[in-house]
């Protein structure tokens, strides 16, 4: 059976009720009533259809219909109650029916006599029932659930007349305010013995045939029993001949069922039968649920207090002319007391007390809770407590306050120690000559005097008013953009930028700005400092106007250098020429004075032309003019044949090369790394008079990683090590030095290691000679 969801299907389940049932919608206009309604309520003739139940009623009835209707919600979906006159008994129900089909609530009124049932059987009358019942039910928490049960329904099967009066119901509970199983009347021992709960399983729960929340009522149990046919077994083998079964329903939801068997004979169930079987059932589970929220009630109370006494927060509650009505071990020990209840808050708070009183006056059933801070004087010094006072009331009636309290002497000494660093901070920072700021939640917070002057404006309001335009239109996005992302998603800004600002005279400028994260009053902030670089930015633009000016006469240095280089050396060769002629004498008419000279003239010709050699390929390296040419080069083969020009110049030095077996192969510009190690090698043998010089190749499995020049000479001292790369710089300067030369070889040296992505570096002690090392860095691919 489903529950009702149309007006037709209500009006058909309303007919088939044995009393009076009328069917009525929320402004109490009639929409259907049964035969027994119109015989009871309506005149002869008279269509009550469409009528205001108001027309129909009596006074009385429709004040006890309007206050049942009044309960009726979507936990608790029917109601019944009772009405006596004329020496009849009435038992009234109302039922929430709703329509979801046409969103529309009907209320089902139904009207039974049970006048008869007064009579009852024996000494038990109705009144007596009802009230053990009651008795029982609401006493069941001190006397024990199970054999409270079992006297109730024995009492109810007395009355009854019936076999078997059980209840079943569907949630446990250890406390046994609602407890699963069944009971019966006692004398049955073909069922279940007198008194004797059993398991929940052992017999079945009718839900499959309660779902739709109305009773069961089958006065002839038979294999033809269509609602019982799971439970049609069970029933057999007990001898169950006729069931009269209730759905037990609370706020909505069935909770259980309540019924009869008949094992001795069979029984026609009547309307009073049913009627007095729901207002049992009613009563009953209504108690059992009081009886489980009293005994929840007490359990939070005691779970409060438990809670309550294991906070190391100060908990109190005091009425409200202030006298203390609780207080747990927390509030006791920090007051060096025992038990302070039933004494006054004024004995603690002795200086506090009118602020206190003040405070509570502003309590109210809107507003139920205040903070109040304050010291309190403990030996052996001050303390400061902070409340938080809620006011609790009942029925609308102030009845106490709760305060719960923490000991914040540390956190007040720390804000007071807080607040002198901060005063220290802004006289310190009210001296700076770079503008400070604070920004926090979209606004600056602060700025001191020099931001203001800086800035050309008269206070933060207005700097916050025109904040917009005091960022040029070139920044405005990208700064913009970086405050939105750290004000919505807390990205960090970055720490160190240029911008342009505009004051408030609407002058532009540069600046560069530092921000940092802090905490300014307790909240997360930025703290920035800018500068206007205003005269850094002259000087900038004034010193690379100067570094380009320099850059262009160097390069034009260079470029007559190459072209006067070039220039001199055509004559010069032929200098030479003519001196190389003139030295041989083949005429034999030149004097030994005369070959002398000439030998000398070609001497310093060609120091001269190895002088213009050097400068035209410094000149054509610092001026860019120098291609590279790179080509696989067998070091096994260049070397030996650079180390050869220089054995016959200096037989008595020995120059060896020395290098791992295998390929050393080497991709590079060949012309330059042989010019690189011609000049170190001529070195070499310039200032090492006695020992010997080496060249080593230092290699991995798979590369070379550098060449070494080693000598044994007079070497290089420390503080010469970086200058002897310079132009022009010699080991021994002025008109006596004994070693000649350009000092430009270890230039064009180190520039062409350079090009090559080379490093050119010294090693070297005075008098023990040097090491000069090529770091192949990064060589390059083929491709």
């Amino acid at each position: 059976m489903n529950n009702p969801t149309s007006l037709d299907f209500a009006s058909e389940l309303l007919n088939s009720v044995t009393g009076s049932a009328i069917l009525f919608d929320e402004s109490y206009t009639i929409v259907y009533a049964n035969n027994q309604a119109v015989n009871q309520f309506a005149k002869p003739g008279q269509n009550i259809i469409g009528v205001h139940l108001d027309d129909l009623l009596a006074q009385g009835y429709m004040t006890k219909i309007r206050s049942a209707q009044s309960h009726l919600d979507d936990n608790n979906q029917s109601i019944a109650f009772i009405l006596d006159g004329f020496g009849r008994r009435l038992e009234n129900s109302l039922r929430l029916i709703k329509d979801p089909q046409h969103q529309t609530n009907y209320i089902a009124w139904y009207q039974q006599d049970i006048t008869h049932l007064n009579s009852g059987m024996g000494d038990i009358t109705f009144e007596k029932l009802i009230s053990q019942v009651s008795t029982y039910f609401l006493d069941a928490q001190e006397t024990g659930f199970a054999d409270i049960t079992a006297n109730v329904l024995s009492l109810i099967g007395e009355f009854m007349g019936v076999d078997r009066c059980f209840i079943f119901l569907n949630e446990t509970n250890s406390n046994k305010a609602i407890c699963s199983g069944c009971w019966c009347t006692p004398g049955i021992s073909n069922f279940i013995q007198p008194n004797q709960q059993v398991d929940a399983n052992s017999m079945p729960s009718f839900a499959s045939i309660l779902s739709d929340k109305l009773p069961v009522i089958i006065d002839r149990v038979s294999e033809l029993s269509e609602d019982l046919l799971k439970e049609i077994d069970f029933l057999q083998e007990h001898g169950v001949k006729s069931i009269l079964l209730t759905p037990m329903i609370y706020r909505g939801e069935i909770v259980g069922s309540m019924g009869y068997h008949m094992v001795k004979e069979e029984r026609d169930w009547t309307d009073g039968d049913l009627s007095l079987l729901n207002f049992l059932s009613e009563i009953i589970i209504y108690s059992m649920k009081r009886n489980q929220m009293e005994l929840e009630l007490r359990e939070s109370e005691d779970r409060y207090r438990m809670i309550v006494e294991d906070q190391t927060e100060l908990i109190c509650r005091f009425s409200p002319d202030l006298k203390l009505t609780f207080t747990n071990d927390t509030f006791n020990r920090f007051f060096n007391g025992d038990d302070f209840k039933d004494k006054s808050l004024t004995t603690l708070f002795a200086e506090d007390t009118i602020p206190l009183k003040e405070l509570l006056t502003e309590i109210s059933e809107q507003t139920p809770t205040r903070n109040y801070t304050h010291p309190i004087e403990l030996e052996p010094d001050r303390k400061y407590l902070s409340w938080t006072i809620r006011a609790i009331y009942q029925n609308n009636d102030l009845k106490e306050f709760q305060a719960v309290g923490r000991d914040i002497t540390n956190a007040h000494h720390t804000e007071i120690a807080l607040q002198e660093s901060e005063q220290k901070f802004r006289e310190l920072v009210e001296l700076f000559p770079q503008t400070v700021a604070i920004y926090q939640n979209g606004e600056v917070k602060y700025g001191n005097p020099a931001m203001m002057k800086m800035m050309a404006c008269d206070s933060l309001d207005e700097i916050n008013a025109n904040a917009p335009n005091l960022i040029s239109d070139e920044d405005k996005i990208k700064i913009g953009k970086y405050f939105e992302n750290y004000q919505r998603y807390q990205t960090p800004i970055p720490e160190h930028f240029f911008l342009n600002l505009i004051r408030c005279n609407g002058e532009e400028f540069p600046a560069e700005m530092y921000v940092k994260e802090s905490i300014y009053q307790g909240n997360q902030a930025l703290i920035m400092i800018c500068m206007d670089i205003t005269e850094r930015k002259l000087t900038e633009n004034t010193l690379i106007q100067s570094i380009d000016k320099a850059q262009e006469a160097n390069r034009t240095k260079s470029l007559f250098l190459a072209t006067m280089s070039h220039e001199l050396r055509t004559p010069l060769n032929s200098i030479i020429g003519f001196g190389k002629l003139l030295n041989k004498n083949k005429q034999a008419n030149l004097t030994d004075s005369q070959i002398d000279y000439s030998a000398r003239l070609i001497k310093n010709a060609e120091h001269l032309l190895v002088l213009i050699s050097d400068v035209l390929d410094l000149s054509k390296v610092e001026a860019g003019q120098t291609d590279l040419f790179l080509s696989d080069i067998d070091l096994d083969k260049l070397i030996p044949e650079i180390i050869e020009q220089f054995t016959n110049k200096n037989s008595d030095i020995a120059i060896e090369y020395e290098a791992q077996p295998g390929a050393n192969i080497l991709y590079s510009d060949e012309t330059k790394l042989q010019q690189i190690l011609s000049n170190l090698i001529s070195n070499a043998v310039k200032f090492t008079k006695e020992g010997s010089i080496s060249i080593k190749l230092q290699k991995t499995r798979s590369s070379i990683e550098q060449i070494d020049v080693i000598d044994t000479g007079i070497g290089i001292p420390e503080h010469l090590h970086q200058k002897i790369f310079d132009a022009f710089m010699q080991a021994e300067v002025g008109a006596n030095r004994r070693y000649e030369g350009t000092g430009l070889g270890l230039k064009i040296s180190s520039k062409l290691c350079k090009l090559l992505n080379y490093d050119l570096t010294v090693d070297s002690e005075l008098g023990k000679g040097s090491t000069f090392s090529i770091r192949l860095n990064n060589q390059p691919d083929k491709d």
